[in-house]
């Protein structure tokens, strides 16, 4: 399988069908399926978590500080990223969502 990858005429039809819109649609909602299995989202959650060691964690974030320090064109992407999400409009601070917030916190902190 490997070397009909190699292959620029194989590779090209492959991807353009893998990467079609109705392809994508269709892996979307597979996806999408599998995820409202509560079994499903059970077993990765876990294993994700399981996975996501000090180690890991570190060595995501040591990676991701190169790549800011070393490639101007991604650090231009997530600045410009960053830019766009502090566009974007916020519901009022009210005492309502304060307590909401408060309340999320708070449980978060009793799981730690």
């Amino acid at each position: 399988m490997k070397a009909r990858w190699q292959d620029p005429e194989f590779s090209t039809r492959q991807l353009r069908v893998l990467q079609s819109p109705e392809k994508r649609a269709k892996n979307a909602e597979a996806q999408r399926a599998l995820w409202r299995d509560p079994d499903y989202r059970t077993r990765n959650l876990a294993a994700t978590a399981a996975s996501m060691t000090p180690e890991v964690i570190a060595r995501r974030g040591e990676s991701i500080r190169e790549r800011w320090n070393t490639d101007p064109e991604y650090r231009a992407q997530c600045v410009e990223h960053l830019r766009e999400i502090s566009k974007r409009p916020r519901p009022p601070w009210t005492p309502e969502r304060h307590a909401k917030v408060k309340a999320a916190w708070a449980a978060r902190k009793a799981q730690a």
